[in-house]
């Protein structure tokens, strides 16, 4: 049987753990392309009620499925113990991974796919936000929440392009066979999956260069990139792009003050978007570059991005008390830390204090980094630990949120974890012009909305 779009026409299927982002997005792309569509997930969640908003019906009852034509899971199951993926297999039903759906959609059309260990969701949400707004009617899949749609991270349309997300955690982004790649960055993340860093980049390498027909878009930037880039010959097929000389055919740029400036076809260009961070405005980049094949005028990519709606939890703005600014960001990984706090220090004036609320995310990251993530941190005033986050992980003994303040050279002091016990601490300890951030890819927001009510 070959998976493509016209399998699934006309077909019902099932979504096991419909509330995780980037199976709550398909469901929204399978939706418009007209599935019947059912799921189920442990929390009904408000992405599930995006879903039944639009025809998604959630069912809890075994015996309702037999009518199901095809089933879909994700890499965050356990196959072995999941009811609804034992009962589908049991009775022969056709289980489809996501990236498998995923593919047998977007296939259809022309298509982008943007990976890379950090800026996946804001550089694909930046390449759609440029998309819709020229009118190209485009396919999305975000893995994350933006107002770009309403809150939802997918679509399916008419236009001849679609965008994506081409997600490394679990190797399953080797199947992403687009027309334009994008590649943001190369870091040691997901080593449980990959084992090593040579296994990772291998992976990265094979991802970009066993499409032969893509155009690939490139940061040069990024030592990890550099690193599979050194014995591949350079083609008209390559757009890369350096704040450094690297090669004679790059694309290179500048940033000050908020601003990124870059020279194409001997003109001019200055890019400026609402949100802070120079890795934001490398994205933009990337994002302009990739808009320009599509056919889009560099001009009008940037008049786009002038108001870029910006992600959920990316450097987001959450709201100001008594001269206290609130920031939520979603980093979780010691680069995309360091990146974080390093722009959280330009946002806030001289006598100001940059506060930290960080909450380490899975127990083997903090295993295998917890030295970084002290070095990352340290570039800040004062840092509050909340307990490890599990994402589902089992404990590992001697590992915890302690272990980071071994490299930390900065005022730190660890929470408890109960919210309103912490955020009374919190309130009583921060003062007029701090500037804090929320930090970590668990529930460590809750921490700062919490705090916003009290302050």
């Amino acid at each position: 049987m070959e998976l493509n779009s016209n399998y699934l026409k006309n077909k019902s299927g099932f979504l096991i753990g419909a509330g995780g982002s980037g199976m709550s997005s398909l469901g929204h792309i399978l939706l418009d392309f007209g599935i019947e569509l059912y799921g189920f997930d442990i929390k009904k969640n408000s992405a599930i009620i995006n879903l039944e908003n639009k025809g998604f019906k959630f069912i809890g009852d075994l015996q309702d499925l037999n009518s199901i034509d095809f089933a879909v899971f994700s890499s965050a199951i356990d196959k072995n113990n999941n009811e609804y993926y034992q009962f589908f297999q049991k009775k022969g039903t056709p289980l489809f991974h996501r990236s498998q759906i995923m593919h047998a959609i977007f296939n259809s059309k022309k298509s982008i796919s943007v990976a890379g260990s950090h800026g996946k969701t804001s550089t694909t949400t930046m390449i759609a936000q440029i998309l819709l707004q020229s009118n190209l009617n485009p396919s999305i899949m975000i893995g994350g929440e933006t107002s770009l749609l309403q809150g939802i991270g997918g679509r399916y349309d008419s236009g001849n392009w679609g965008v994506y997300e081409s997600d490394e955690s679990d190797g399953t982004f080797l199947n992403h066979h687009a027309d334009i790649k994008v590649l943001t960055n190369i870091d040691n993340d997901h080593l449980d999956f990959y084992k090593s860093s040579e296994s990772l980049s291998m992976a990265f390498q094979k991802y970009l260069f066993d499409s032969i027909n893509s155009v690939i878009i490139a940061c040069l930037d990024d030592p990890g990139i550099i690193e599979i880039f050194k014995d591949i010959n350079y083609s008209k097929k390559f757009i890369l792009y350096s704040n450094k000389q690297i090669n004679e055919n790059q694309i290179s740029y500048t940033i000050n003050n908020n601003i990124l400036n870059f020279n194409k076809n001997n003109l001019n260009y200055s890019v400026s978007i609402p949100i802070h961070g120079d890795h934001f405005l490398k994205n933009a980049l990337a994002s302009i570059l990739t808009c320009e094949i599509v056919g889009i005028p560099i001009e009008s990519s940037i008049k786009i991005l002038n108001n870029f709606n910006g992600v959920k939890r990316r450097m987001e703005f959450k709201g100001e008390s008594k001269g206290i600014l609130l920031y939520d960001d979603y980093g979780h990984h010691p680069t995309e830390i360091k990146v974080v706090t390093e722009t959280l220090n330009k946002i806030k004036n001289n006598n100001a204090r940059s506060i930290v609320v960080f909450q380490p995310h899975r127990y083997t990251r903090t295993r295998d980094h917890y030295m970084e993530f002290g070095e990352s941190l340290s570039n800040c005033d004062y840092i509050f630990l909340l307990p490890i986050y599990s994402a589902g992980e089992i404990p590992i003994p001697g590992i915890n949120s302690e272990l980071i303040t071994k490299s930390l050279s900065t005022n730190f002091q660890l929470l408890s974890g109960e919210l309103e016990r912490d955020c009374i601490f919190l309130k009583n300890f921060i003062r007029r012009d701090d500037v804090i951030l929320t930090l970590g890819a668990g529930n460590v927001y809750e921490w700062g909305e919490f705090l916003l009510k009290l302050v």
